[in-house]
């Protein structure tokens, strides 16, 4: 089980979250939660319920994390759940604070691999910007 991720994200996280979603993938919110699937920050253009959608995402990443350990694929990094109305992307990423999920989520006629590539990004970029801010908890 990942450490927990106790984490006030700072302007610099808050800010890569509203900039992905000016970019090239048609993204409609971006959410970063604790492992454990509680919200920490989110831009979106609609309203989303970011307590419901950290859980639920927490959950899948974490039956995603089951079934690779299951089939002996090492280490879990990401699932991906195509919908008939739009693609949302789960990525686990390792801020000095704990482990954390991104969420994306798109339109349905984003382009998948431009959008992996860019949530692969956006997380390197927080974990990044995380590294500068305090911890919650010791």
């Amino acid at each position: 089980m990942a450490p927990r991720c106790e984490w006030v994200p700072g302007a610099r996280c808050r800010a890569l979250l509203e900039a992905f979603l000016d970019g090239p993938c048609e993204v409609d919110a971006a959410l970063l939660s604790t492992a454990d699937g509680r919200p920490v920050a989110m831009a979106a253009r609609s309203r989303i319920d970011a307590a419901r959608l950290a859980a639920i995402a927490g959950s899948l990443l974490a039956l995603a994390e089951t079934c690779t350990h299951e089939l002996r694929h090492g280490a879990c990094r990401n699932a991906i759940v195509d919908g008939e109305h739009g693609i949302t992307t789960m990525l686990r990423i390792q801020v000095p604070q704990g482990a954390c999920t991104l969420t994306t989520i798109s339109a349905r006629t984003a382009n998948l691999g431009l959008l992996f590539t860019h949530s692969k990004q956006l997380g390197e970029a927080l974990a990044l910007a995380a590294r500068n801010e305090a911890p919650l908890a010791p």
